[in-house]
């Protein structure tokens, strides 16, 4: 949940990749902590099914607005496991991340080689 609006940080890719450890406790997962791994699952597949370079711009928009949602499902899911009760509308819209932040990462981002 912290880092929600910054998924290129370290600490939330950490966090997608501590699911398994997390969510699938030896023996048999319960249903809800199940929906979690499903919901990453989905989430990682669609990551894999990233569109190719040069793609064109609907193909990349549609693309982002599925992972979106995956986050979003993601997030409720482990909301609902950890007993937590965010709804959908906090895990979308309830994030601080001020403007001057974004302009930094994107300037740090255009001077990356690609």
């Amino acid at each position: 949940m912290a880092h929600r609006a910054t998924r290129l940080n370290d600490d939330f890719i950490k966090a997608l990749n501590m699911i398994d450890l997390e969510f699938a406790p030896r023996g048999r997962p319960s249903k809800d902590d199940r929906a979690v791994i499903d919901a990453w699952r989905s989430l990682h597949g669609e990551y894999t099914r990233a569109p190719a370079d040069g793609a064109e711009q609907h193909e990349v928009t549609a693309w982002s607005q599925r992972i979106e949602d995956r986050i979003a499902a993601l997030l409720l899911a482990m909301s609902k496991a950890l007993k937590y009760n965010f709804t959908e509308e906090q895990i979308r819209r309830g994030i601080y991340y001020p403007r001057g932040r974004v302009e930094i990462e994107q300037n740090a981002a255009a001077v990356l080689p690609s």
